[in-house]
């Protein structure tokens, strides 16, 4: 075993980087030398749909008019590239929206040992089904199953039925997750969707706590105090009943451990480039925003990467001490009613 990993760092660019990034954290440091092993894009923040769960559909549009992400901006990190493990495709909007998609694909995939996830609603994979060949895992956001989807998503749940279908019989053994947003309708509808998704081969589920855009949404938040013993009892029920993994965060806990800045980085389809997922749109108070690079060189991102507001947090984070304003109150840190309420109308 000792043998294999010295080949691998002899040969890996991306394996020399993640053990980097690993031995940084055993060491506390505060400033990293490693690049981000995880890479999210956001190929457009234009979606087809209009969602009650999500923040596009209540953010500043204003703000955050259409955008899509250029070959010609990515081939600026190719440097990033060489290091990397694992490209993420998908933010708030729908991916394949983008015209630039096959291309995009065609450079995240250049090496066949980089991980390609895409997230997309499944309602446009029919034109783009050929070229999801080069992507390691699709996740369906798929919020409930029959009603409770429509009700979500103001769309027939054949639409996404159908991409489902089609994307399973013409991949049969690609690995399929799905994304839901977890408030009271999804998760009273939650051993429905399970059900259902047990005859796709669904690898892994993963619930998702709803963040509250707007004051319309306040009574769908499920993270009570009063009733965390009877959800936690009724995941477990549900986890017994089939092999699809049930990703979850412990919200039995104070705060989850957020890993996110510490090896990732997220792209938006203007260049901005976020510290984690959380609050990616513009007018946010919680944003954790790094700016935007202007350098062309791997020390120069080293340095991008090693500003301060990144040293306060892998200080909060690995030396256990205190959080700044950025990360002190996040919705994905404190998975409790008051944190989720991100109201942006």
């Amino acid at each position: 075993m000792f043998l294999n990993q010295i080949k691998n760092l002899s040969k890996s660019a991306p394996y020399r980087n993640f053990i980097l990034n690993k031995i940084e954290r055993i060491f506390l440091r505060s400033s990293f030398f490693s690049l981000p092993i995880v890479i999210q894009l956001e190929l457009t923040n234009l979606c087809n749909l209009s969602c009650k769960t999500c923040g596009h559909s209540y953010w500043d549009k204003e703000k955050n008019s259409p955008k899509f992400l250029s070959v010609d901006l990515l081939k600026r990190y190719e440097f990033l590239y060489k290091t990397c493990s694992e490209f993420l495709l998908g933010g708030y909007g729908e991916p394949l929206l983008n015209k630039s998609f096959v291309e995009i694909l065609d450079w995240c995939k250049r090496d066949p040992n980089k991980l390609v996830t895409i997230i997309t609603n499944g309602t446009l994979l029919e034109d783009k089904i050929s070229f999801l060949k080069k992507v390691d895992i699709v996740t369906f956001s798929m919020d409930g199953i029959h009603q409770v989807y429509e009700h979500h998503r103001d769309i027939s749940f054949t639409k996404i039925h159908k991409g489902l279908e089609i994307f399973r019989s013409v991949y049969p053994n690609k690995r399929i997750h799905v994304n839901v947003v977890w408030n009271k309708k999804t998760d009273q509808n939650l051993y429905k969707l399970v059900n259902f998704l047990n005859d796709y081969q669904i690898e892994q589920v993963n619930l998702l706590p709803e963040k509250i855009y707007s004051l319309d949404r306040q009574d769908e938040c499920l993270f009570e105090a009063k009733d965390l013993h009877d959800i936690y009892m009724k995941l477990q029920d549900i986890k017994n009943s089939t092999s699809i993994k049930i990703n979850h965060p412990n919200f039995l806990k104070a705060e989850q451990v957020c890993n996110q800045p510490l090896d990732s980085i997220f792209i938006l389809s203007d260049g901005e480039i976020m510290a984690c997922c959380s609050a990616i749109f513009k007018g946010s108070n919680e944003r954790f925003s790094l700016g935007y690079f202007a350098g062309n060189l791997k020390e120069d991102f080293q340095s991008f990467m090693n500003q301060e507001k990144m040293i306060e947090y892998r200080k909060a984070r690995l030396q256990k001490k205190p959080y700044g304003s950025l990360c002190e109150n996040c919705a994905f840190r404190k998975v409790q009613k008051s944190y989720l309420n991100r109201s942006l109308n």
